[in-house]
């Protein structure tokens, strides 16, 4: 059986007073070769399209992995589409698909708390983005880990 094939890697879905934290993770991310999805890098891409349905095929089916990033900022109408749209495709998955990240302790809806996460206050960018990486490796053979996540 042919392995599905993802557009991106990782999809960041976060809320936008949190993007200055996110930035870094993702520009690392992006240097260790990893396909990553960021809404900036698509305006033309998504100039004149429906975004409601935009957001809810990438967040659903053109990323491997969404990386959520969960704060009290997460509340938005559009981080919600994001994490609805990621949480459907969880629900039919066997394998994890959201990656939580928390910025703080807010919970995120629908999220179960027993669900393990990184955490931007414990976890520096450069070991969330090796997590990351490690992560694909599992699934992508051009992946290889090369920091251990302790």
């Amino acid at each position: 059986m042919a392995a599905e094939k993802y557009e991106f890697d990782v999809a960041p879905s976060f809320a936008e007073e949190d993007r200055e934290l996110v930035l870094p993770i993702v520009r690392r991310l992006k240097d260790l070769g990893v396909s990553v999805f960021y809404d900036e890098d698509q305006l033309v891409e998504m100039w004149g399209v429906d975004l409601v349905e935009y957001f809810s095929e990438t967040f659903s089916s053109r990323a491997r992995f969404v990386l959520l990033f969960g704060s009290q900022h997460y509340v938005s109408a559009w981080a919600r589409l994001q994490r609805r749209a990621a949480q459907a495709r969880a629900l039919e998955e066997h394998t994890e698909y959201l990656l939580p990240i928390r910025i703080d302790d807010t919970p995120v809806p629908g999220l179960l708390p027993t669900i393990a996460y990184l955490d931007v206050r414990k976890h520096t960018t450069e070991v969330i983005a090796q997590a990351v990486v490690q992560k694909l490796a599992q699934h992508r053979a051009s992946f290889t880990p090369t920091t251990p996540i302790t």
